[in-house]
């Protein structure tokens, strides 16, 4: 697990489901207080291996995924992908507020 709110008082854990997983965080630009979040990933080894923010403030994390199945919603509902073969490539696009769009 891993905290990754750095107000001291407050904490955000976030727990690895495999070997590795991709954790995505927004902090405020101006003073760098945490606004949210987010883990995607499975059982086995997935990682991010790009991220980018657009002008109007979604986020986009591109990456590959080994995981039979991976939940690429970080929030609820759950959306299962299942992988095609050994590893396979993935792209995510979030809300300025960390929901799957």
């Amino acid at each position: 697990s891993i905290d990754f709110n750095p107000h001291v008082s407050q904490a955000y854990e976030l727990s690895s489901k495999g070997s590795l997983d991709t954790f995505v965080v927004a902090l405020d630009p101006f003073d760098g207080r945490f606004q949210w979040a987010k883990a995607v990933g499975g059982t086995s080894s997935d990682s991010a291996q790009a991220i980018q923010v657009d002008p109007q403030g979604r986020v986009f994390v591109s990456g590959n995924f080994q995981s039979t199945t991976v939940d690429f919603d970080p929030g609820v509902p759950v959306v299962n992908t299942s992988r095609k073969g050994s590893t396979d490539s993935f792209l995510l696009r979030l809300t300025p507020y960390g929901r799957l769009e």
